[in-house]
């Protein structure tokens, strides 16, 4: 007679499952060490932008190029001490994460009334639109943010995929295709870094003879005004996540809590939103004091931040989602 024998228990590998599978830890270590780097990368561009600035200004003060050098240099500085790495690793307590976005609110806030400060005094308008013509710094760092938000947002949607999570995949795959859209955009898909020529079609229906959408003639005549509305829109959501948390209404494990914009980005937003709805009146032939049109390219680098910080946050919140479920799973 053969002996009963049951059924041995199926082995796990180490996954999110295993209550010493945490995934928060690493999540906070890859995202310092991606922006240790990235700040890292952006010092030795601005350095070198600053170098040679100089080189060139050198019959003249270089009062710009001092400024551009001298925050590489700070920005090379943070990126040696790892920075990044060692504020997000603190914030894996939930007091340090809602202390880190406080910080990230006053920084945003502290950031945006420096601007305020130096544009107001402006008095050159033509010379200071030549620091926001196509190529300059702020352009290629709204490339950049909007760039590294992309992967990040693409990974958790993949993530949350593999989780059989259809609704979150719905979230953050369209808007880190967004993000990737807007990134190409700015660089022309490829044509601004290796100065292909224009195709025809381009040649002969873009206003700026380069190979991407958004300067197409019927979008052109659009576009200010649809990015007006869409910063609003973005702003207005901040907002409203702003009123449910003060009631007590959003859930933080919630859709909603995933799709709602973090109230850390609401100062960047509304500010993007205002120089926004000012330059589309602007290209509407209302002649208003002060802006330009150029301060565009603030308003996408602020809006671009936002959206990075918000990948950011889904990327981490979903670890803190899945390791307290874990957590409550094990505990029962």
């Amino acid at each position: 007679m053969v002996p009963y024998q049951t059924k041995p228990p199926p082995v796990h590998v180490l996954d999110d499952r295993e209550p010493s599978a945490r995934r928060l830890p690493g999540r906070l270590r890859q995202l310092g060490l991606l922006f240790d780097g990235l700040i890292g990368l952006i010092g030795i561009t601005m350095v070198v932008i600053g170098s040679v600035r100089m080189v060139r200004e050198v019959a003249t003060l270089p009062n710009s190029s001092l400024v551009v050098t001298a925050l590489g240099v700070a920005a090379l500085a943070l990126a040696r001490r790892r920075c990044c790495s060692r504020l997000l690793l603190r914030a894996e307590p939930t007091h340090e994460r809602k202390r880190l976005q406080r910080r990230l609110s006053q920084l945003s806030l502290l950031a945006i009334g420096a601007f305020l400060l130096y544009r107001l005094q402006v008095s050159d308008h033509q010379a200071y639109a030549g620091y926001f013509k196509e190529g300059s710094v702020a352009e290629w760092l709204t490339f950049v943010v909007f760039l590294v938000a992309a992967p990040i947002a693409l990974t958790t949607a993949v993530q949350s995929w593999r989780r059989q999570e259809r609704d979150r995949v719905m979230v953050w795959g369209p808007f880190g295709l967004a993000c990737a859209l807007v990134a190409l955009e700015e660089v022309s898909w490829g044509q601004i870094l290796f100065d292909w020529g224009t195709p025809e079609f381009f040649d002969i229906h873009n206003s700026q003879n380069e190979t991407n959408l958004h300067n197409l003639e019927p979008v052109q005549e659009h576009l200010w005004s649809i990015t007006a509305l869409v910063f609003c829109a973005v702003a207005v959501l901040a907002l409203v996540r702003m009123l449910l948390e003060s009631r007590g209404l959003l859930r933080a494990d919630s859709l909603a809590a995933d799709l709602l914009p973090v109230k850390a980005t609401l100062p960047l937003l509304i500010f993007a939103a205002l120089i926004s709805i000012a330059v589309a009146f602007e290209k509407k032939e209302f002649d208003l004091p002060i802006l330009i049109t150029r301060d565009q390219e603030v308003a996408e680098l602020a809006f671009g931040i936002a959206c990075l910080l918000a990948a950011c946050r889904g990327f981490l919140h979903q670890a803190r989602r899945w390791d307290a479920r874990t957590e409550e799973r094990f505990s029962g």
